[in-house]
């Protein structure tokens, strides 16, 4: 249990330290410049993830279309992406609630 806080915690301080980035370089952070600027910044500090990483997307998410989590699988190493179907959008963790529990049961196993 205290891994799974630990790994939470380290996930939730990538978050905050990628939106200090783009807060500092001005950067807009709302849902019409996400698709752009995030993005962008996104990717090019992406690679330098050096934790175990869990990417979950569902088939129909409009935010992070399927394609964005797969190009974010290809730039951590060691990472593991699990593709929710069929028409599973953003919302995964209300969309198809037992099948994401068991997508971070089995992740956290392997921590």
């Amino acid at each position: 249990m205290r891994q799974c806080q630990e790994a939470i915690e380290l996930s939730l301080k990538a978050v905050l330290r990628l939106f200090a980035i783009a807060k500092k370089d001005h950067i807009p952070i709302n849902d019409c410049d996400y698709s752009f600027n995030v993005r962008k910044l996104c990717l090019s500090k992406i690679k330098t993830i050096k934790v175990p990483t869990l990417i979950l997307t569902g088939d129909k998410d409009i935010f992070i279309p399927p394609p964005e989590s797969e190009k974010m699988h290809q730039l951590i190493p060691g990472s593991k992406l699990v593709k929710f179907a069929p028409k599973i959008g953003h919302m995964i963790q209300y969309e198809a609630l037992n099948d994401y529990h068991k997508a971070l049961e089995d992740f956290f196993k392997t921590l």
